[in-house]
């Protein structure tokens, strides 16, 4: 089930955030991720549409949106990754949305792959001022 985020998933969420970054921009230290937690849980997530995916009672993804078209980011449990969720989550706002915008690095082969498989095309890259990393703008279109 996918649903709005509510105040008692914050710190649910936070871990998810926080380890499935950690995992997945292992080339970036941790210690950039953990600065960046209080940040995250206390502006960007109260400024962005937030959906978890819930299965079972447990939330294993969420995305964030900001202004109805960019991706702020997308996020599945580890442990519960290439189980399908982050598709699921992914064509849920495919469904409401007829252009959808992210940012992803380019040694996120997994994540890179993942957008283009599901439809995104690269329309930008530039190198990140605050990692130094080379990040990709993607674009979706009904």
């Amino acid at each position: 089930m996918i649903r709005n985020l509510k105040n008692e998933d914050i710190n649910i969420v936070m871990d998810l955030w926080k380890n499935s970054t950690m995992e997945a921009q292992n080339f970036i230290p941790d210690s950039y991720w953990l600065e960046n937690y209080d940040n995250v849980k206390n502006n960007y997530l109260p400024n962005s549409t937030t959906y978890v995916y819930e299965e079972d009672g447990e939330i294993k993804g969420f995305v964030s949106l900001i202004e109805n078209i960019f991706i702020g980011g997308l996020f599945v449990k580890v442990g519960s990754q290439r189980r399908g969720v982050g598709i699921r989550i992914l064509n849920f706002l495919k469904e409401k949305h007829d252009k959808l915008q992210l940012a992803v690095y380019d040694r996120n082969i997994r994540a890179m792959n993942f957008y283009l498989k599901s439809g995104f095309k690269i329309l930008n890259t530039e190198i990140d001022g605050k990692t130094n990393e080379k990040e990709h703008l993607m674009e979706w279109r009904r």
